[in-house]
């Protein structure tokens, strides 16, 4: 591993499938849902790398602070702070002056979403 931090995977209703994905299309902002239990949604949500092709993502939010906590429709949600630092190490990399870049599935960043730890 290269980064860890607290993050917000999927409600119950919306789980966060665990699994080893590779980033494949990055995208600077895009438009979002917001958690089920506030449905309605975000424009320009931040530093976007989706891993899977149904629309799961990371993504930083800035409507809550409950990082930790399922809050997503299935996306990881993760500080601006730590969605930007993620977005910048990543590939596939953002040529200067470009707003979202993708790649085949076989040559972006793995990323490891891990399941619950059972208490």
């Amino acid at each position: 591993p290269v980064y860890a931090t607290l993050v917000s995977t999927g409600e119950p209703e919306t789980p966060t499938p665990a699994g080893v994905y590779r980033i494949w299309l990055k995208r600077v902002d895009q438009p979002m849902g917001y958690a089920v239990s506030h449905p309605h949604v975000l424009a320009e949500v931040p530093y976007v790398q989706f891993f899977d092709h149904d629309g799961r993502a990371l993504d930083g939010v800035s409507w809550h602070r409950s990082f930790g906590r399922p809050r997503s429709l299935g996306c990881v949600n993760v500080s601006f702070d730590d969605a930007r630092w993620m977005f910048e190490f990543t590939s596939p990399a953002l040529p200067d002056g470009w707003r979202s870049v993708g790649e085949s599935p076989d040559v972006g960043t793995v990323v490891r979403v891990r399941g619950r730890t059972p208490r």
